[in-house]
């Protein structure tokens, strides 16, 4: 039938340009090299008001050659309108970095589409999308700060709100912020015993049911019931309550003191009387002279005290010689006496003997 050549011709022309179309695809794959590699991984570091996209990029498509990425955000709204053409904005153009900062240009209430590709030397990779909407995807910081006051036997938690890209509270944008307060008795974590929990949207809070004299840990969490958010805890911090003190214990404490204040007293009186025994044995020594030294050393009989040097002493004192031997006459230019004669060996004793007291007195 002349109907079905027609058809026959039909589709062998289609199949040619099928064919041709292939050969011209894959000598312009083999012209333009391999394609690039999409980003992968791409995710979004977002805490309260602060935002960072992040990906990883599989350089073994184009190796020891330098690649640059491009980031890009839309209104998600704006994508619905087929007809439109598609303003994207660009925040990160060319850039070697694989992130992107888009804290200052997403709005916390927006609805957006974020879209990055990779490019080498001319070339680009597809653009890889992921849809953000920052005030249900954005997580929830912690509060900025926590502090404790004692106050008696109950203890006061004074919580800072935490704070937003442009350092303000965020309670200015989650007005329905509250806090989860978790404390506990003693250093241990809050998995033992004995925890307690307390929930409040006030920024001074006191921590009821607390006993005097005891040690408390406290640590804060931020909530958020709208997309039903929860921060991380912050960290643990410990203080000791107060209270009135019992009468033993100012007697004990008093009792201590003194008994601290009795010990330092006798080790310093041990300590200047042993120095002053040192001081007085030094410069008083309480040895004494033989009889016969004091009666010659003394200007009269009647005197205890000796006076080994007298203003005539130059015109009296006569060379001493020590000899290794007695003697049996005086020497030359002495004329002999009684007492020479009778007792050389006595009176040679006695000089020698005086003589070294008067070394050891001056030196």
């Amino acid at each position: 039938y002349p109907g079905d050549s027609a058809v026959e011709s039909v589709s062998a022309e289609i199949h040619k340009a099928f064919i041709y179309y292939v050969l011209v695809l894959c000598l312009y794959k083999s012209y333009t090299g391999a394609e690039l590699a999409a980003p992968q991984n791409v995710t979004l570091a977002a805490l309260n008001t602060n935002y960072t996209l992040t990906w990883d990029w599989d350089g073994s498509m184009a190796p020891n050659q330098d690649v640059t990425f491009t980031t890009d955000y839309i209104d998600e709204f704006k994508l619905k309108y087929v007809s439109k053409k598609f303003d994207w904005t660009t925040v990160c153009d060319n850039s070697s970095r694989k992130s992107c900062c888009l804290t200052e240009v997403l709005h916390h209430l927006g609805m957006y589409v974020l879209r990055v590709r990779a490019s080498v030397n001319g070339s680009h990779s597809n653009w890889t999308q992921k849809p953000f909407w920052p005030d249900k995807d954005a997580a929830l910081g912690p509060p900025s700060r926590v502090v404790l006051y004692p106050a008696g036997s109950v203890l006061d938690v004074h919580i800072s709100d935490p704070l937003t890209s442009t350092n303000s509270s965020m309670r200015e944008i989650r007005s329905e912020l509250y806090y989860h307060i978790v404390y506990w008795k003693g250093p241990a974590g809050p998995q033992a015993t004995g925890v307690h929990n307390l929930s409040c949207q006030t920024n001074l809070v006191t921590l009821p049911d607390l006993k005097a004299w005891t040690v408390y840990c406290v640590t804060v969490q931020c909530r958020s019931n709208y997309f039903n958010k929860r921060s991380s805890f912050t960290r643990p911090l410990c203080m000791q309550t107060e209270g009135t003190m019992v009468w033993w214990n100012i007697l004990l404490y008093f009792l201590g003191s003194l008994v601290i204040c009795f010990f330092i007293m006798l080790l310093l009186f041990c300590g200047f009387y042993k120095t002053y025994n040192s001081i007085k044995d030094k410069l008083f020594p309480s040895g004494q002279l033989p009889k016969h030294f004091q009666e010659y050393l003394s200007d009269s009989h009647s005197s205890d005290l000796p006076r080994l040097l007298t203003p005539e002493s130059e015109l009296l004192c006569d060379k001493v010689m020590i000899c290794p031997e007695a003697l049996s006459a005086p020497p030359a230019g002495l004329e002999p006496d009684s007492r020479w004669s009778l007792k050389p060996h006595l009176h040679l004793q006695q000089t020698c003997l005086i003589y070294c007291y008067i070394c050891l007195i001056f030196t």
